[in-house]
């Protein structure tokens, strides 16, 4: 048996998309949607090899294993206080996250880090580009009129897969050319 209000919704499909790119939101979408990549790549570049690169950069295989749980307490605390920010600061919040993530995750790269410093620079690249990512999610209705706020939404995620692909396999790339740590710490933090 079949949903009266499915056909309507499968209908209408092709016309929300189309109006993610209507008027100023031309240039919106795809300003979104690069962030999203872009913030995707940096996240799951350090999701994925920050326990190989601080083994690299002299630390303990303990300590990069905690240097990945920090990134995520880290992420779990920036989510709550992006997440307010948003509410009070609307767009602005967001939009200051790289310009701190970005240093913050070059500097992860310096030999010179103690154990103590690493698991704080971590922590707080965990709440600035995590937290900046999941900020991005309650951002980008504000961009968007009630009918297409989902599709936006729904799209906008679909999109940031390509940076959640992207990041490992540049990493993986990178680290196969026995690239210095810290070059490869900075080059994660460009997309920021």
């Amino acid at each position: 048996m079949r949903d009266e209000g499915s056909e309507s919704v499968g209908a209408s499909w092709p016309s929300k998309f189309k109006a993610l790119f209507d008027g100023k939101l031309a240039i919106v979408t795809p300003v979104l949607w690069g962030a999203y990549i872009a913030s995707s790549i940096t996240m799951f570049f350090l999701n994925s090899w920050t326990p190989i690169l601080a083994e690299a950069s002299g630390h303990t295989p303990a300590q990069a294993a905690l240097a990945l749980s920090m990134l995520s307490v880290g992420g779990a605390a920036g989510c709550l206080a992006i997440g307010r920010l948003l509410d009070r600061y609307e767009i602005i919040a967001i939009a200051a996250v790289p310009l701190i993530a970005s240093p913050l995750v070059a500097c992860l790269g310096y030999a010179g880090l103690g154990d103590g410093a690493f698991l704080v620079a971590m922590l707080c690249a965990g709440f600035f580009v995590i937290g900046g990512h999941q900020g991005l999610n309650s951002s980008v209705g504000q961009f968007y009129p009630s009918a297409v706020r989902t599709t936006a939404v729904g799209w906008a995620l679909s999109v940031a897969k390509i940076g959640s692909i992207a990041g490992p396999l540049i990493g993986g790339i990178l680290l196969a050319r026995d690239l210095p740590v810290q070059t490869l710490f900075l080059l994660v933090a460009v997309p920021p």
